[in-house]
Formats: C-alpha cells, sequence, structure tokens
C-alpha cells in the first residue's frame, strides 16, 4: 500500500534537527516540511544484519522556500531478499500511479528471485548449484547480463569480488548453516579450491549458457543482486515517465531527478559504532546510485579475536584490515553494490589505487584505536556537501 514518509523524531536525534536546519538554511531554499527516515544497509554477505546505517534526509522545512511544489511524494514498502525495500516516487498523480506501480515492483523482484536467490531451491542459480556435472546449461539474458557484470568487477577489483565465495562462507558461518566458528586449516584449504569465479566458471553470452568446470563450483550472487533490481525497477520506472524517484532495497539504491524542486535527495552516511546517530558525511544525490558495505554488526569474537563476515576470496580468511566501512557512488546500483563488497575486501589502502584506477567514487571510514577517520577517492569528493575530507 502506498504510504507518505512517517516524521520519526526522537530528543535522542536532537542533532538531527540541528543538521537539518543547517542544511535547509544553506543549501536548500524551497522545501516546505520535514521527513526523517532511516533504511539500514543489508550486509553483503548476510541477510540478517546491516553493516552501517543511511541517513535519508528528504528534507522539507516549512518556511524554508516559498516555491510551490505541486507533485506528490508516495512511497511503496515490502519485503524481498531477506531484508525490506522502499520506492519512492514525486510525480503529479503518484497516489494513481502508486498502486499500479507497486504490482510492477513485486513481479520485477519476484523475477529476480526466481532467477538469482540462494534461498529458492527452485531459483535458477539453486538448480546450477545442485547441478553435479559440467555440461553448459541454458541462462536467461537477464542471467547473463548479472554475470557478465560480475566478472567484469571481478577482473577490476583484482579478484576481491568473487560469486562463488559461498564455501567459505559457510565454513565460517556466515551462510545457510548460521554457525559462526573458526574453521580448521584443512577446511579453509579445501573450499578454497571451490572458489574462484573465473577459474571455475564458463559463461557464453552468446550462446546464453553457463557451465562449472568442477562439480563443486557454486554461485552467490547476494552481492550484486539487490543493485541490479534496483536497476530493472528504476528502468521501470523511467519508462513510464517518472523522472523523480528513489528506489531502496537493503540500504542500497539508486536516486533519480530531485525530492523537491531545486532540491536533490539527501542522504548522510552515519559512522560504523554501536553508538549511532553521528552523521559522517552528507551527500546530495542525483540520478546516482549508492552502496555501503560495513564489517561491525556482522561478526564474532573468538579467544579474544574478532572475525567480521567479510571474507576474502584468496585467503579463505575475514578481513584482518582496519576498514570498517565503504561507501561506493556508481552510475548504476548494480555496480555499486558490487563494488562495495569488492572495496570492503580491498580495505582502503589498496581499495584508493584501483578506485582512481577504475574511475570510482568510494569513501572509507578507518578505525583509529576507539575513534574513526576517513578517506576517499577524488571522485567521491564531487558529491559531498559537508565531509570531513573537504575540510
Amino acid at each position: 500500500m502506498a504510504t507518505d514518509f512517517p516524521l520519526i523524531f526522537h530528543s535522542k536525534y536532537w542533532f538531527l534537527y540541528m543538521l537539518q536546519k543547517y542544511l535547509c538554511k544553506r543549501y536548500i531554499s524551497s522545501l516546505k516540511s520535514v521527513n526523517f527516515n532511516f533504511f539500514s544497509l543489508h550486509a553483503k554477505l548476510s541477510s540478517a544484519l546491516p553493516p552501517v546505517l543511511l541517513l535519508f534526509l528528504t528534507l522539507n522545512l516549512h518556511g524554508c522556500g516559498s516555491e510551490s511544489d505541486q507533485k506528490q511524494l508516495v512511497t511503496l514498502r515490502g519485503t524481498t531478499m531477506g531484508t525490506t525495500y522502499n520506492v519512492s516516487i514525486k510525480h503529479h498523480d503518484a497516489e494513481r500511479l502508486g498502486q499500479m506501480i507497486h504490482k510492477e515492483v513485486e513481479t520485477i523482484l519476484d523475477n529476480v528471485n526466481l532467477e538469482m536467490s540462494n534461498w529458492d531451491k527452485s531459483s535458477s542459480i539453486s538448480k546450477f548449484n545442485y547441478l553435479r556435472k559440467t555440461d553448459p546449461i541454458s541462462i536467461t539474458v537477464t542471467l547473463a547480463k548479472i554475470l557478465s557484470g560480475a566478472n567484469k568487477i571481478h577482473d577490476q577489483s583484482e579478484g576481491a569480488f568473487d560469486i562463488t565465495l559461498m564455501p567459505l562462507t559457510d565454513i565460517w558461518g556466515f551462510g545457510r548453516k548460521n554457525v559462526k566458528r573458526v574453521p580448521s586449516e584443512q577446511e579453509i584449504e579445501t573450499a578454497l579450491k571451490s572458489v574462484g569465479q573465473k577459474r571455475l566458471l564458463v559463461l557464453d553470452q552468446k550462446r546464453l549458457t553457463l557451465r562449472k568446470k568442477i562439480d563443486e563450483a557454486s554461485v552467490d550472487l547476494s552481492g550484486i543482486a539487490k543493485g541490479f533490481a534496483i536497476d530493472q525497477i528504476s528502468t521501470s520506472l523511467k519508462a513510464r515517465g517518472i523522472s523523480d524517484f528513489l528506489v531502496e532495497i537493503g540500504g542500497d539504491l539508486y536516486a533519480s531527478g530531485e525530492k523537491g524542486p531545486e532540491s536533490p535527495w539527501i542522504i548522510g552516511i552515519e559512522k560504523p559504532d554501536q553508538r549511532f546517530g553521528e552523521v559522517d558525511v552528507i551527500l546530495r544525490i542525483s540520478n546516482k546510485a549508492v552502496a555501503t558495505s560495513g564489517d561491525y554488526r556482522n561478526f564474532f569474537e573468538k579467544d579474544n579475536r574478532r572475525y567480521s563476515h567479510i571474507i576474502d576470496p584468496k585467503t579463505g580468511r575475514p578481513i584482518s584490515h582496519q576498514t570498517a566501512s565503504v561507501t561506493v557512488l556508481a552510475e548504476n546500483a548494480m555496480n555499486a553494490d558490487a563494488w562495495a563488497t569488492a572495496m570492503m575486501v580491498l580495505g582502503a589502502k589498496k581499495g584508493l589505487v584501483i578506485a582512481e584506477k577504475n574511475n570510482l567514487a568510494v569513501f572509507f571510514i578507518l578505525r583509529k584505536g576507539a575513534n574513526f577517520h576517513s578517506v576517499s577517492s577524488r571522485h567521491f569528493k564531487d558529491a559531498v556537501l559537508n565531509s570531513k575530507t573537504n575540510e
């Protein structure tokens, strides 16, 4: 059912009110009401916990401007892929369109799940994973497209993004069994033999076939499927002539056009700690996708050592660098989604080198003792309204 954004305000968020007033006064001269919306970013390798929060400051404060905006803002909500989705559209006929679009959104999401879900045994990917032979199987154009995108980012990230990682996530307890433990060296070595998408998978886009080189090879598209679904929905909205909208699934998002007259969609990136509420960076987003990956919410500790759900496909072990979260801006959500995972695996030092090489907009938040500090690629700074990287 289509609903308007709810107003969320609490005394512990007093600073958000002050931030909102500041932004409105300085940047947004034509806004009329205030709506704070919280969406949790979905962990890239787990459907259970989000790595960091994005605060959508869709700011419309009464008295900040006098320009009239006759478009309606309607938000459609639901659940998918073990998380939630929110589709906000700004249109003169948004209420009427909302019901029609909601059905279309659900159909798109159902189709993506039917092809790419590892939790649905009847999905195309599940059937491929259960297959115990190395003959080519026929796949759809849609599946070929996302696999091709995954291969490209796998190559550009020097193997940091890998869709064959499932054997490793399973033995560490971050997969289907969800029993977190430290596996033996032998278990890691055995799992690594079934990891490596370039070595184990053969995609033929012309013939629309996919085959595995060993029986045990499997595919997990959780690090890219949400972004792909967002792009599918965005394309559908644009085909209907809707230019102002925001599509969000599990924290990954694509924002098109404007939230209001001459006002972009405003997004805050929160610091990755357990206290919540401290905004580190404010972004103005239009016709861009945003995705974040982090390690601080889904982990376990053993013998005073912390093990993150972010696993390096080369070592077979959780990452050990100081990067706590990564945010990526891209032209489409599929790339933003996959690159956020890749950059989290790489860490800030190597990640920045690859980001600059591939002209990527990336923002890293790193631990420094009990505190945090941030670094970003030069392309990211173009999108920042209020960032410590610009001080």
